[in-house]
């Protein structure tokens, strides 16, 4: 099977290299790497052309406006050659041997559309933290309300086949969890498997999507009444209110932690909404209220 890795990047030089070298370490396993540069003004055009030479993996690039990440990762879907697809943020890293498990696992199991793994989270005190992710089990229905409510799939270490990708693509017009949204509308119809082999490194970079918890939660509360609507069968009401309740919990903390206490107890009265029993979610509140009339 062949394995096509799709890379976005806007302005990502100092990190650049070292995604690239990690997919070095995995080059022999690799068909074609597709690089797309979306808009970088930081040199990263130059930068490729004199990279591409003494590179062991087999490099395209697609250069475009800066028209974000869904747009850019489906460009390179366009162009890449593998019957097998990967991708990786241009801030994060493969381990070592991430590619061959990957496509051993889809090699051995034909019955699976699409599989993921767990990924490390490095700390910007160059601390490690190991993230065991929580597993899809059961049927395929189980598996869909699994992604439903913990979104527990990272990027990086997902693989797909490309028959089973078929027409779809990262919805445009998402600031965050354009990647949540795909990976449920592809399992809706398809086998999703995990497997217990770290297969990334997540790096926090400043100024990354992942850092912004506001970003995050308003396209998770996007994409959860999305996929309510258009799969009805599988999302319950029990189901979409545990997810909204745990979306708004989310933002409740983050807000309370960036001392924002209007916005704080505003969500934290959405979250007990769909969740009035949550003891977490109260306390969040009592702290917020606490630190008006102190």
């Amino acid at each position: 099977m062949k394995l096509s890795v799709i890379l976005p990047t806007y302005n990502r030089l100092p990190v650049l290299p070292r995604a690239l070298r990690s997919l070095e370490s995995n080059a022999d396993q690799i068909h074609d790497l597709v690089i797309v540069d979306d808009g970088s003004t930081d040199g990263t055009s130059a930068f490729l052309v004199t990279y591409i030479p003494s590179s062991p993996l087999s490099v395209s690039v697609v250069t475009t406006e800066n028209c974000g990440v869904s747009k850019a990762r489906n460009l390179g879907i366009g162009e890449a050659q593998g019957d097998l697809v990967a991708f990786l943020d241009s801030d994060d890293e493969w381990t070592a041997d991430s590619a061959r498990r990957r496509i051993a696992y889809l090699e051995e199991n034909a019955n699976v559309g699409f599989m993921y793994g767990d990924m490390a989270f490095e700390t910007t005190t160059g601390v490690r933290q190991f993230s065991i992710t929580p597993p899809c089990g059961g049927g395929a229905d189980e598996t869909f309300r699994t992604i439903y409510l913990n979104s527990p799939i990272r990027t990086p270490t997902v693989t797909i086949r490309r028959d089973v990708l078929g027409a779809h693509r990262f919805p445009e017009g998402f600031a965050a969890q354009e990647d949540v949204y795909l990976w449920l509308t592809v399992a809706a119809e398809t086998t999703v498997d995990y497997v217990s082999d770290i297969l990334a490194i997540c790096h926090h970079t400043e100024g990354s999507l992942s850092s912004n918890f506001r970003i995050q939660g308003d396209d998770l509360l996007r994409v959860a009444n999305d996929m309510s609507l258009r799969f009805p069968r599988l999302i319950d009401r029990k189901t979409r209110n545990a997810r909204y309740h745990h979306i708004y919990h989310h933002l409740s903390d983050g807000e309370l932690a960036a001392g924002h206490i209007v916005a704080a107890l505003r969500y934290g009265v959405a979250s007990l909404r769909y969740g009035p029993s949550d003891s977490r979610t109260w306390k969040n509140m009592l702290k917020a209220a606490g630190r008006i009339f102190r």
